[in-house]
């Protein structure tokens, strides 16, 4: 099985990710880990040096592999690519149980109905007075006039 993807010749660092591969290979080495694994010979090596490493960022599945053959939490892995293509990654405090419950409906609508969902929220911060400045909603009475007449 081959984890890599694409054909090489990238010029990005490969520092975080080859750092990883090392790490948990030692004290094997990376040929010896490709083998237990039954990865194709080369297909964590390839990810260690600039000069074979794939210019584009490994998908889910394949960072799954790497993470299998490691040994190592898929998240760790990710991280290390995301470091390696300077991508940004969300290292903040896990969202509350209603805003994750929020994001999880969101995500069942079809896309114009995700674009409506935006537009309602929006008017909604809209017409409780939500400060561009402070980020913070007053308390709103919903007996004044919920939903604004464009929603109803």
């Amino acid at each position: 099985m081959d984890v890599s993807e694409g054909n090489g010749s990238s010029s990005r660092s490969v520092e975080n990710v080859a750092a990883l591969i090392r790490g948990y290979a030692a004290p094997r080495t990376v040929a010896e880990v490709e083998r237990d694994a039954g990865l194709k010979p080369g297909s964590l090596a390839n990810y260690v040096k600039p000069s074979t490493a794939p210019a584009r960022m490994p998908l889910a599945p394949v960072m799954e592999r790497i993470a299998d053959a490691l040994g190592a939490p898929v998240t760790e892995v990710s991280r290390a690519f995301a470091a390696d293509f300077e991508l940004p990654v969300y290292d903040g405090e896990p969202l509350p149980e209603d805003e994750t419950e929020l994001l999880a409906q969101y995500r069942m609508l079809p896309p114009n109905l995700r674009r409506f969902a935006r537009k309602t929220v929006a008017s909604l911060v809209a017409e409780v007075g939500a400060s561009r400045t402070s980020g913070e909603i007053d308390e709103f009475d919903v007996s004044q006039g919920w939903p604004p007449s464009e929603l109803r």
